[in-house]
């Protein structure tokens, strides 16, 4: 929802819109990306810590897994000899 206020320019309180999900973000084209960060930077700035933060558990977990497998491959080789 946009409303105009007294100026004329659009009330920034009275905006409600989501940003792009993570899916849409990858399947924007560049122009219209640009275009809704310029429009919220500050939406744009939540989304992107969010996604960094996420990134950053996705890669926690990864390594944890690795470690895990890493080492019941080790006693399974340890356990052939």
């Amino acid at each position: 929802m946009v409303a105009a206020g007294r100026t004329g320019g659009v009330d920034r309180a009275l905006q409600t819109f989501l940003f792009r999900s993570r899916n849409s973000i990858l399947e924007s084209d560049e122009a219209d990306l640009i275009q809704d960060v310029s429009h919220d930077i500050d939406k744009a700035q939540t989304e992107l810590a969010a996604i960094r933060q996420r990134l950053r558990r996705v890669q926690e977990q990864a390594a944890a897994q690795v470690q895990f497998l890493t080492a019941a491959e080790t006693k399974l080789l340890s356990g052939q000899r």
